[in-house]
């Protein structure tokens, strides 16, 4: 599904660990895709709150990539789940199951995450996971991970077991207030190389 006349964004509802779930994407423009974004949003959860962010990616990187942003496990208004919740934890385990059912497939380009606020979390987290797959299972050939929240560690080290069962968004680790962590910077795009991240 296109999402209006012009927008080169498409909706699709797949299924991510048998949880039926909204994704939007632009698929590269430019040829075979160099590079895969995905974007990982916060609250409340919706990626549509993330198509003008996505569109801007993918021009800035001159059409080069594959755009993709998920919608979190029950967060989407088109699809009825039965009231059923997700914690944290949760929702952190249906992204890997994302990333691992969809975009670390064999073939494909190198793996940027962008992940705001809680969803910079969830993508520390992902990344961390799917990063330390062994080569014979399909390792991450070339993951990068830019968090957009200044307490996206302390979130991510109360969700590796910081304590109160995996919920403790916003407590600092031992390490002051963003647990020892410091943001990476990634450059995409730069010089004329869409897609080329250090």
């Amino acid at each position: 599904m296109t999402i209006g006349s012009s927008s080169p964004i498409w909706q699709r509802f797949c299924a991510v660990a048998g949880i039926t779930t909204e994704v939007f994407g632009i698929n590269a423009s430019a040829g075979i895709p160099r590079l895969q974004v995905v974007v990982i949003p916060g609250n409340p959860g919706s990626a549509e709150y993330f198509k003008p962010f996505m569109l801007s990616v993918h021009r800035q990187l001159q059409g080069h990539a594959d755009v993709l942003a998920v919608t979190h496990a029950g967060h989407d208004p088109e699809t009825n789940h039965g009231g059923q919740l997700w914690n944290l934890r949760q929702q952190i385990a249906h992204k890997i199951a994302f990333l691992r059912e969809h975009v670390l497939l064999p073939g494909r380009p190198p793996v940027l995450l962008v992940g705001h606020s809680i969803g910079a979390a969830m993508m520390i987290k992902s990344n961390s996971v799917c990063a330390g797959r062994s080569a014979d299972r399909g390792a991450v050939r070339s993951t990068r991970a830019a968090a957009v929240s200044p307490s996206a560690a302390a979130e991510a080290e109360a969700a590796e077991g910081g304590g109160g069962g995996g919920e403790g968004a916003g407590r600092a680790g031992a390490g002051g207030p963003t647990g020892g962590w410091r943001p990476q910077q990634v450059s995409v795009g730069t010089r004329g190389q869409p897609g080329s991240v250090p």
